[in-house]
């Protein structure tokens, strides 16, 4: 009876902590010069200073491991939230002008790696112009992770994140993807064996 009583208790705090509003944050309403209506999240400015980047994962497959890849993405999530970013940079392939303030979505990109309950997937980067940004909020690490960092049912569940530059400050179209599209995203990896 003790053992009802103590986990009833528990779910109902997990409930009432997985409800708080606190975690919540206001948006503005903008309407962009094509008709769109875009969520902006207030007082968000992300500041990029520069176009560098760093790769952390091997550029090289493991020596005698099975190597694969994968070409394309299981599923995506799309954030309805936009954030003003500010490029202190230049950069023309993105049509960004130096110090400009931009309007930027996060998509989190996701595949499932096949593994055996005794292998685990080792991420490499061949080319860093086919993966996108391993933590969505800093665009200097490129690469993909595992998020949760285990075994589901004979997979790992990997995601990358990439920046969907959709309007400059006055609401004029841009529509841009960086570090790269969503077409050309292509997950390499090893698997080693535990």
């Amino acid at each position: 009876m003790n053992y009802r009583l103590i986990l009833t208790f528990l779910l109902c705090n997990y409930f009432l902590i997985a409800c708080d509003n606190n975690n919540t944050y206001q948006t503005t309403i903008k309407t962009m010069e094509d008709g769109t209506k875009i969520f902006v999240k207030e007082d968000s400015l992300l500041t990029i200073y520069d176009w560098k980047y760093e790769i952390k994962d091997r550029k090289e497959p493991l020596k005698e491991s099975p190597k694969d890849s994968i070409e394309t993405y299981k599923s995506n999530d799309i954030s309805s939230v936009w954030y003003m970013a500010q490029f202190n940079e230049e950069n023309k392939n993105y049509g960004i002008i130096k110090n400009g303030r931009y309007y930027i979505r996060i998509e989190d990109y996701i595949i499932e790696i096949p593994c055996r309950s005794n292998e685990i997937p080792v991420p490499y980067i061949p080319t860093p112009s086919s993966i996108g940004l391993k933590n969505p909020t800093n665009k200097k690490i490129r690469g993909y992770s595992f998020i949760p960092a285990y075994n589901i049912g004979g997979k790992y569940i990997a995601h990358t994140y990439l920046w969907y530059v959709g309007y400059d400050s006055n609401g004029k179209f841009i529509g841009k993807y960086y570090p790269c599209k969503p077409e050309e995203l292509k997950w390499y990896y090893s698997l080693l064996k535990i």
